[in-house]
């Protein structure tokens, strides 16, 4: 250091000083941008995943309020079906008309309901012995006016195979006291409500569809005489399923609609048959039932952190069933991710920035000093 010249002195340590400021205040800055990036990205996340529960929860709820929709129009119909039953009966009773022609009136509104419907798959009306014209003695077997082995009242529609035509049957006294048809027939005369059966599997031609039957109460003095019902096909909801799923992250997720029991109504899945039992990787049984049976708007991730699920309650008459939504963590935070890319992408570029500007500056800052120091001297 003694046989530096004091000019070199003065470069050196003004120098070092220089260069110690220069690389603090560099490394300062990249330190505070990059924090700033974990900042900006943490909140980023947060908020696009409470935004995204936001969506699902109001996706979900406005596709239960679809399938509701959907549900409601059916059990509208049937009670006006009901109604449209009642009033014959009042007419013909109060206008002595003959019993055989009331019974065909009625057998043929039943018959065109199916026909003029297509969600609806079958139809019945069913009356109490001797409740509606107190005449079945007189039409035992009679099929051709809708009476069974004991002149009952029971007609029953059905569409047929091809689709195109609908074909009369009726319902013998051991099928309407069968204790698996209890929630069709057994229900609305007990409860005086209307009711809603657990949705099963028909075939009809080569399709397999998924229906469940619909009975409305025929009501006298508040007491039920009778039932009308419909089997109200469910096909129809697949497509409000798919839509949805399709809308939301270009259908990385998945849409079920579950019944009560724990079966597929519904699903954006093809693979996945109607009626069959409900099952996930994401979301088990008992997570499922719990769902169901809360019977209310949820949102919340997988055991494994890396779905969101969404579920909504569908609730008509004595039927809950639900609509749940699952998607990929990776999709609910692509746009967080998307905008870190940017921002890392930008911070990059102004570091490297940054640096060459502080070197140059730095060792113009040295020549500056080398030339004062040089000036002292002299």
């Amino acid at each position: 250091m003694r046989s530096l010249s004091v000019q070199w002195k003065i470069t050196l340590l003004a120098g070092c000083c220089l260069i110690i400021t220069s690389l603090s205040l560099i490394g300062f800055s990249i330190y505070n941008a990059t924090s700033n990036q974990q900042v900006i990205k943490s909140q980023s996340s947060e908020s696009v995943i409470n935004k995204t529960q936001q969506l699902l929860a109001s996706v979900s709820q406005l596709n239960a309020q679809e399938t509701q929709r959907y549900v409601d129009e059916a059990i509208y119909r049937a009670e006006m079906l009901a109604a449209n039953a009642q009033f014959l009966k009042n007419n013909a009773d109060e206008n002595f008309t003959p019993s055989e022609e009331l019974r065909t009136a009625l057998d043929e509104m039943v018959r065109r309901s199916v026909l003029n419907f297509d969600s609806i798959q079958g139809a019945y009306l069913v009356f109490k012995p001797d409740l509606l014209d107190s005449e079945d003695a007189n039409y035992v077997d009679a099929d051709y006016v809708g009476s069974n082995e004991k002149g009952r009242f029971a007609p029953y529609w059905k569409v047929a195979d091809n689709g195109e035509n609908v074909l009369p049957n009726v319902l013998s006294e051991s099928i309407l006291s069968d204790d698996s048809n209890s929630e069709r027939f057994y229900c609305p005369l007990s409860s005086g409500q209307t009711c809603i059966s657990t949705p099963r599997v028909v075939n009809s031609g080569r399709k397999t569809l998924l229906t469940s039957s619909i009975s409305v109460p025929i009501l006298v003095d508040d007491m039920a005489i009778g039932f009308l019902g419909i089997d109200l096909r469910l096909d129809g909801l697949t497509n409000v399923v798919t839509q949805s799923d399709q809308s939301l992250f270009g259908g990385a997720g998945a849409v079920y609609v579950v019944s009560l029991d724990g079966s597929v109504i519904a699903s954006d899945d093809s693979s996945i048959a109607v009626g069959s039992s409900f099952q996930s990787n994401n979301t088990n049984s008992d997570l499922m039932t719990d769902f169901i049976f809360g019977g209310e708007v949820t949102t919340q991730w997988s055991e494994n952190g890396e779905w969101l699920l969404a579920f909504a309650p569908v609730v008509a008459a004595n039927q809950t069933w639900g609509v749940l939504f699952e998607i990929p963590r990776e999709s609910v935070v692509a746009d967080a991710n998307k905008l870190d890319s940017i921002i890392s992408t930008k911070l990059s570029e102004g570091i490297k920035t940054e640096v060459i500007a502080g070197t140059v500056f730095t060792f113009f800052g040295l020549a500056i000093i080398a030339f004062a120091s040089l000036s002292i001297v002299k």
